[in-house]
């Protein structure tokens, strides 16, 4: 029976520190982790507004090609009464958007 009261009052303060060492452990992780969503999150919002302001610009330009009807001031564009295009055509050949790395995409 003395050993049971030897042990008991040895193992508290280790225990103790085990556990304090394990939810400091774990308080640590959960922060990196909610840090990295949120920053996951923000990436993701910054890659949407490029893309979406890209794909805008690229629609307003095919908007112009469409209604381009070859002609300028009422008259075919080209020389001899030939109907030429007038607008330039659209190209999403962006260097941003192409720049854009992997660790955007969420997969």
């Amino acid at each position: 029976m003395s050993l049971n009261r030897n042990i008991i009052p040895t193992l508290t303060p280790a225990l103790s520190g085990l556990g304090g060492v394990w939810l400091g452990g774990s308080l640590t992780s959960k922060r990196e982790q909610m840090s990295e969503v949120a920053l996951t999150e923000k990436e993701t919002s910054y890659l949407a507004i490029l893309v979406f302001s890209h794909l805008d610009r690229f629609i307003d330009g095919c908007v112009a090609v469409v209604g381009d009807d070859g002609t300028r001031c009422g008259q075919p564009a080209g020389e001899g009464g030939i109907y030429q295009a007038t607008v330039k055509t659209s190209d999403c050949d962006s260097p941003r958007l192409m720049s854009i790395g992997s660790r955007y995409h969420p997969i």
